[in-house]
């Protein structure tokens, strides 16, 4: 019975994806305060000082969550917003001021290479194709 038991939890665990880890890099003129949260309610996560960094962990299987960055002492409402899937899709996240405004520069993640005997092709040929009843119709 323990066998059993120990047996689903390794292969539970092994269809769960792995959470990403993205930095998030200030590289403005000012603290940062990061809130966490998804559209209108947000709380408090981190204060990333400028030339500091902040490591967010995210899954692609996680409920979506926005990260707002504005400036601590902002009194302009100037902030940005990245989301939980922008933190899967990117490694690096940089947040820059141009002209008095936050821009976000995402750094993208490198994809895994499939081998070009692992695609499949399609062709029209195919036996399930020609004889379906359906495409008599068209």
């Amino acid at each position: 019975m323990g066998s059993f038991i120990s047996g689903l939890k390794s292969s539970a665990s092994s269809k769960v994806a792995e959470p990403e880890t993205t930095v998030i890099i200030n590289r403005t003129s000012n603290p940062l305060e990061m809130k966490m949260g998804n559209h209108r309610f947000f709380t408090n996560l981190a204060t990333v000082a400028k030339n500091d960094s902040y490591a967010v962990k995210a899954n692609s299987n996680d409920t979506y969550q926005e990260y707002r960055l504005e400036a601590v002492h902002n009194s302009s409402g100037n902030s940005v917003i990245v989301n939980s899937d922008e933190c899967v899709d990117n490694k690096t996240i940089i947040i820059k001021e141009v002209e008095g405004k936050l821009q976000v520069e995402r750094e993208p993640r490198e994809l895994p290479r499939l081998s070009s005997s692992s695609a499949i092709p399609a062709t029209l040929e195919d036996e399930s194709v020609k004889k379906s009843k359906w495409l008599l119709w068209w």
